[in-house]
């Protein structure tokens, strides 16, 4: 049995079995292998404590310990050491949530394999379980032993129904004191639990230039994230990007942090805050970025993000700290994400009053940074502009805007809001472009620009549109046709504001155009005044009206069909209104 994980173009997202190449999908891959701790606990992500309040009184400690595994970075360190006290367990265990996406079924067989080492047990024991349904098997039995270094547990193991009717599947590894002085030390590692009757393969990437990023926000099942062919994530969390840089060859990974903000929050601790809140109020005040009446800086739209003076050299070299803890708990990423980098804070703050004096901060920060995360880890550093687009941009007999100073220095930027974008929780139509325009327009024309007149950087570019308005949504998905270049990469917020579900491609996003064989031209008005764009593809053409009150026609010289696939005949014109973007394909693929 083959997992259907894969995309069929002419029906959208759907199954497709693949007889070779596929490897058996693993439910624990998405907590870390035993190594990574996004928050600086010294307990793995994904695992839960069984007991702590007798852990803590038995002198226990819980580690992830880099010294000493089995594969990976790293391995869980069960260690305790005490000199009187009663009897009792602790441990730690994991549970296979019924909300899982691909999640077995009554009678399924899974297939248990761990590593685990064992040392100085006095006086104590230690045992691992699988509680599948109503019973306990023994995957490890009560021992003392130690062991010479590692040890490896493989079992099949059947998924049977529990209390609640449905089916449940818990893995625990304990420890056990019998009363008065015990010692001892316990570790695991590469935990997996398979489905070896079923594969998981890569998707196929789509039949055009589009490529998925997406934000990995609270989803805690990174199964389903195998049905999109995606090549970047952000957002955490970082179990889960580990997992399918595993699954996803090509899979480009990315820590996140707050450019300029330290964060109040304890769920961004040691991940999200670069500057430690925690530290820099209680000894490091002179780093906070104050307004005119003295008080500390903060997001207006986030009250418990707290500006700092990204300049100085002790914050900036906080950051890069930062950056080198969470690797250390994480994975070796491809991009360190820099979010809120533009926000205009200029005009409310004492030490950087206008817009040049803002933007040459963040220079600095960006020229002390991208060099040793490239030097260090061989990553590159994108920062997300917001919907600032016009900022990158020199319109003519104006100033050039201030990201002309910090753009060089960086490898790329995310552009929210292309071309469409969101006023509250509706959906609407970016402006084409003010006349003339200059560094502050943000409209469809600078979002064209500055795609288009950056093809060396990795652009992340986020569209809008209503799920339920067709016209929108192929619009903002022909408006990144005309513009994409090899470098970017295209996501669609197409749910309510605040939402954190999964973005999984519309079937619209998969038309099979091949790859462009031209640039963007106009066919009918101008760049400065909006008009009919045009782009060639090998199997097709892209076109799109970004005006809100023109209407253009475009006479076709050989039979294509539309998004739906009806018949559009050569020689007979079509007519494109405002707000308007069209996909034409080749019938059947041919020349």
């Amino acid at each position: 049995m083959a997992l259907t994980l894969g995309l069929a173009w002419n029906v959208g997202v759907s199954g497709m079995a693949y007889a070779q190449g596929g490897v058996p999908l693993d439910y624990l891959a998405g907590i870390g292998a035993c190594e990574i701790s996004q928050s600086n606990r010294e307990l793995g992500d994904g695992w839960l404590f069984d007991m702590r309040e007798f852990a803590s009184k038995a002198g226990a400690t819980i580690a992830i310990d880099r010294g000493f595994k089995y594969a990976g970075t790293g391995s869980q360190r069960m260690e305790f050491n005490r000199a009187e006290g009663d009897k009792g367990e602790f441990g730690l265990h994991w549970l296979l949530q019924p909300t899982y996406l691909h999640k077995p079924e009554a009678g399924t067989v899974v297939r248990v394999q761990f590593a685990y080492s064992a040392r100085d047990f006095q006086n104590a024991s230690y045992y691992v379980i699988a509680e599948t349904g109503k019973r306990i098997v023994y995957l490890l039995p009560e021992s003392s032993a130690p062991t010479d270094g590692w040890q490896t547990v493989q079992m099949d193991v059947p998924v049977e129904v529990g209390q609640t009717g449905r089916p449940y599947f818990r893995l625990r590894f304990r420890v056990k004191l019998d009363k008065g002085a015990s010692a001892g030390k316990f570790w695991f590692d590469e935990v997996k639990l398979l489905r070896p009757d079923v594969l998981v393969s890569p998707p196929p990437q789509p039949p055009n230039p589009i490529r998925i990023h997406t934000s990995i926000t609270s989803e805690a099942d990174w199964t389903r994230f195998l049905e999109v062919p995606m090549s970047t994530g952000f957002l955490g969390p970082y179990t889960s990007q580990k997992a399918l840089i595993d699954f996803q060859p090509g899979f480009e990974s990315a820590l996140t942090m707050s450019a300029i903000f330290t964060i109040k929050g304890d769920w961004a601790r040691h991940n999200a805050d670069a500057y430690r809140y925690n530290d820099a109020i209680v000894s490091q005040t002179e780093w906070f970025l104050r307004r005119p009446d003295g008080r500390i800086d903060y997001n207006e739209a986030y009250p418990d993000r707290f500006l700092m003076d990204i300049a100085n050299p002790q914050v900036q070299a906080r950051m890069f700290e930062s950056i080198q803890s969470l690797v250390e708990r994480s994975f070796m990423p491809k991009w360190v994400y820099l979010d809120n980098f533009t926000l205009p804070v200029y005009n409310r703050i004492s030490r950087y009053p206008t817009a040049d004096s803002w933007a040459d901060a963040l220079k600095s920060l960006i020229e002390y940074l991208q060099p040793r995360v490239q030097q260090t880890y061989g990553a590159g550093v994108i920062v997300n502009i917001g919907s600032n687009s016009g900022a990158l941009l020199t319109y003519p007999g104006s100033d050039p805007g201030p990201g002309y100073r910090w753009l060089p220095h960086l490898s790329g930027f995310l552009l929210e809001r292309a071309f469409t974008g969101r006023a509250g929780d509706k959906f609407v139509y970016r402006p084409y472009g003010k006349p003339g325009g200059d560094w502050t327009d943000h409209g469809w024309r600078s979002d064209l620009r500055a795609i288009t007149e950056n093809p060396t950087k990795r652009i992340l570019v986020v569209v809008c549109a209503d799920p339920d308005d067709k016209q929108m949504r192929r619009y903002a998905i022909a408006s990144y046709l005309i513009t994409q270049h090899p470098n970017t990469r295209f996501r669609m917020y197409d749910t309510p504001a605040g939402s954190t579900k999964l973005f999984v491609p519309h079937p619209d996003v998969y038309v099979p155009l091949g790859n462009a064989t031209s640039d963007y031209q106009i066919l009918q008005g101008t760049l400065e005044t909006g008009g009919l764009f045009y782009r060639e593809y090998e199997q097709g053409v892209v076109l799109v009206n970004p005006t809100p009150n023109l209407t253009f026609s475009y006479t076709p010289t050989r039979d294509y069909r539309d998004w739906d696939g009806n018949p559009v005949p050569a020689n007979e014109p079509v007519v494109l209104k405002p707000h308007t973007g069209l996909a034409l394909t080749i019938p059947g693929g041919g020349s």
